[in-house]
């Protein structure tokens, strides 16, 4: 072991001594190399040598020019081949087809919608046409309608006229006033009396009388109109009587009556209101009858 371990001792006192060299080389070398001093330096002055450029002003100093820069090339197009070129041509084709096809398409639709339209217009139109139609075809039914019912209401006036006239032909019209008259109803209404009475006037033109009073008495003779015109008919005066037998109105009416006209309507007013019935204490207050005038010429 002794052995050995002097080996190693020597073995590393000479490893350590080379190392040792190496570096007193390297630093004799290297480290103790002196470095030249550098000199300082100064700035240039031209003074010049004529007084052209003389002066009290310093110019002031130019701006130097910096050269721009060049902007770099455009990138160069790639080459387009003959078959790209007959693809965008194709592609180009297709879009413009489609683009006509649609412009076509929507100008076919907004005629479709102005037909349309139209047709719904001109129905509307025949549809208003059929309605003022219907309303002229009902206007007309009505008229006819007013114009029959004003038709049959006269010829029933005419008609009732007829018959008084045939009902009192006995007992007015063209006589020598001594003639008697009497009602004679069937059913519930007023009824003559056997006592009305007829009158002339002997001037050629006559007139007759009767009345209708369900249950009273005439007191004394039917007054008779003053009758001096030449004109005829029949009018009926409707009449209000009251328990003391007093006539308190009496109003000339269409039914029964051949005559509107205004004179022999109020010629017949008056002496129908100078009529006097019978007091009746159990009567109505307000008693309704009628009496009938007939004018007639001689």
């Amino acid at each position: 072991m002794n052995k050995n371990k002097t080996h190693i001792d020597k073995k590393a006192a000479t490893y350590t001594a080379i190392t040792l060299v190496v570096l007193g080389f390297l630093l004799f070398y290297f480290g103790f190399k002196a470095t030249p001093p550098v000199e300082e330096s100064g700035m240039l002055i031209n003074f010049g040598n004529t007084e052209t450029g003389s002066g009290h002003i310093e110019p002031p100093k130019a701006t130097p020019v910096r050269k721009s820069t060049p902007p770099p090339p455009p990138p160069s197009k790639p080459k387009v081949t003959q078959k790209a070129k007959e693809a965008i041509n194709t592609q180009d084709f297709e879009e413009a087809a489609a683009i006509e096809s649609a412009k076509k398409k929507e100008e076919e639709r907004k005629k479709q919608e102005a037909k349309e339209a139209e047709l719904k217009r001109q129905k509307e139109i025949e549809h208003q046409r059929e309605i003022e139609r219907q309303k002229e075809l009902e206007a007309e039914r009505l008229r006819k309608e007013e114009e029959a019912r004003i038709e049959k209401e006269r010829q029933e006036k005419e008609a009732k006229a007829e018959a008084i006239r045939q009902q009192t032909s006995n007992a007015f019209g063209k006589s020598n006033g001594n003639s008697t008259s009497q009602g004679n109803t069937g059913g519930e209404g007023n009824q003559g009396s056997p006592e009305g009475s007829t009158t002339s006037n002997g001037n050629g033109l006559g007139t007759g009388g009767s009345w209708s009073l369900a249950g009273r008495s005439l007191q004394g003779s039917l007054p008779k109109p003053n009758f001096n015109i030449q004109k005829e008919g029949i009018v009926v005066v409707e009449i209000a009587v009251d328990r003391s037998g007093k006539v308190i109105s009496a109003t000339p009416i269409l039914r029964g009556s051949t005559t509107q006209d205004a004179e022999l309507w109020k010629l017949a007013r008056e002496a129908a209101s100078k009529a006097h019935f019978n007091a009746n204490p159990t009567a109505q207050a307000k008693q309704m009858g009628t009496i009938t005038y007939n004018f007639v010429l001689n």
